[in-house]
């Protein structure tokens, strides 16, 4: 088993909780708050492709999943890694978004991005963690600009 690196973020907002759900509980409606993404492709009920423009400006296609939907609680992915460049680094990868009523009209929402990497040891759990927060933190912060526009 390689490290293990989880972050997750936190905020609440004043959208309804069904609205957020909405933006979550579909794969072609992710690409506006998710990081780096640029369109979603080949939505066929709980399977999509995210297309992500990586840092050097190169497309990149993840291909994802749907694990675990509680509507409008819990939604979770998994990112298909076989025969993919992700596979090199990563045994798992998944996204979850839980969304928790919060005061009158308001929902907290929570991301967490979870990776078991191949690589062991206490550094690659050091910065897959801190890689995970900033990505949970990135995609946090998009879905919530997205809902309170």
């Amino acid at each position: 088993m390689g490290a293990l690196a989880t972050g997750s973020a936190s905020a609440t907002t004043t959208a309804d909780r069904d609205w957020v759900w909405h933006h979550v509980s579909d794969g072609s409606r992710l690409a506006p708050w998710w990081p780096n993404a640029e369109r979603a492709e080949d939505v066929q009920g709980g399977v999509f492709t995210l297309v992500l423009r990586s840092s050097r400006g190169v497309a990149v296609r993840t291909d994802w999943q749907v694990r675990t939907s509680k509507r409008p609680e819990l939604q979770r992915w998994e990112q298909q890694l076989a025969n993919t460049p992700f596979a090199k680094a990563l045994v798992k990868s998944f996204v979850e978004v839980r969304l928790e009523p919060h005061g009158d009209a308001g929902t907290r929402i929570t991301v967490v991005v979870e990776r078991e990497l191949k690589q062991k040891g206490f550094f690659a759990g050091r910065l897959g963690t801190k890689a995970s927060k900033e990505h949970a933190a990135l995609a946090l912060k998009g879905l919530v600009e997205l809902v309170e526009a």
